[in-house]
């Protein structure tokens, strides 16, 4: 007996399941596109990549020095959000590693974590200058 991929066989079950839907009054489609879909110049991206490396740096100095590095880490998504879909259009590799120091950022906020900040701060310089020189503006 042969047997389907998972892949297919979930694709098969969330199709069922959103057919089935048994709402009466549907929800419209969202108008706005994800924040990852949206591409924008390089000028811009630029420079958002370079406030964000100052802020991750500010993040690296600020951990157990007070509350500031929580709303410094909290300043870091609306700038991504206007250019990580160019980014991630552009150098896929780039928007993953910046993703990922990130979350360390945030997780050594979290933790108050000094040595994991630095290494989030590390992880953001080194994919915010690999891309610049890939794409500069």
């Amino acid at each position: 007996m042969r047997r389907l991929p998972a892949t297919l066989v979930l694709l098969a079950g969330v199709t069922l399941l959103t057919g089935c839907s048994s709402s009466s009054n549907p929800t419209p489609a969202s108008t706005s596109s994800a924040p990852e879909t949206v591409t924008t110049s390089a000028t811009a991206v630029q420079t958002g990549l370079k406030k964000i490396v100052a802020l991750a740096a500010s993040i690296k100095g600020q951990i157990g020095v007070g509350s500031r590095a929580k709303s410094l880490d909290a300043g870091i998504e609306p700038i991504w959000a206007t250019i990580e879909g160019t980014v991630k259009k552009n150098d896929s590799d780039s928007y993953l590693a910046l993703e990922d120091a990130f979350a360390v950022l945030q997780n050594a906020v979290k933790a108050g974590d000094a040595s994991q900040a630095a290494a989030g701060y590390d992880a953001v310089s080194k994919a915010v200058t690999a891309y610049l020189a890939r794409f500069p503006a």
